[in-house]
């Protein structure tokens, strides 16, 4: 998962303490993908993460830094709006099945936002009238283990189809094989099917 820095300067550390070496310096708005989290010291807890360009550190627990879900919206459409007013302008609009990420989620005079960006990268808020479903982050990254995993099987079952055994059991093999080559074609069409759904 993601964290979105929220401070204007953030520094990554080599290792869990303040006294190694500066990994990078980060600004307001850098995405970092989570690793996990160092609790050696219960009251003073590190987080580990990765930054885009493969660089590996550690940020302190208390860091400003929010979670970034992927989320499609529910609805028709939905306004994005300059600020936290219906009545600021709209900078754009977001229809039913699109992708968009959410970094916070401000409460003002009682109203729910969400502040969001899309993959063009138009940053703006949502009004809690916009519902969503979250999804996958990286849906073409578990397509492509999926169809690995369910290519296998399809190869393991012609590798039974044809492997040569006993009379006792040379009857049901080919069955046998043929099954597991169904199941696994079976599989690649759901993977096909639920990538897709989640671009």
């Amino acid at each position: 998962m993601k964290l979105r820095m929220m401070a204007k300067k953030t520094t990554l550390y080599q290792a869990a303490s303040k006294d190694s070496g500066v990994v990078a310096e980060l600004n307001e708005g850098d995405e970092v993908e989570f690793r996990h989290v160092d609790k050696k010291k219960k009251d003073d807890p590190w987080v580990e993460v990765e930054t885009d360009k493969g660089e590996k550190g550690f940020l302190p627990g208390k860091t400003r830094m929010n979670l970034v879900k992927r989320v499609k919206l529910l609805n028709e459409s939905a306004d994005i709006y300059a600020s936290m007013s219906e009545e600021s302008e709209k900078i754009g609009q977001i229809t039913k099945g699109d992708a968009v990420w959410v970094f916070e989620s401000p409460k003002i005079n009682g109203t729910q936002w969400y502040r969001i960006y899309t993959a063009e990268k138009l940053e703006g808020y949502l009004t809690d009238a916009s519902k969503f479903k979250e999804t996958n982050e990286n849906p073409l990254g578990t397509f492509r283990r999926d169809v690995i995993n369910s290519a296998i099987v399809v190869v393991l079952g012609i590798i039974v189809m044809f492997v040569k055994t006993s009379s006792a059991t040379s009857a049901w093999m080919p069955i046998l094989g043929l099954a597991t080559i169904v199941f696994g074609t079976v599989r690649i069409g759901l993977s096909v099917f639920k990538y897709l759904r989640a671009k």
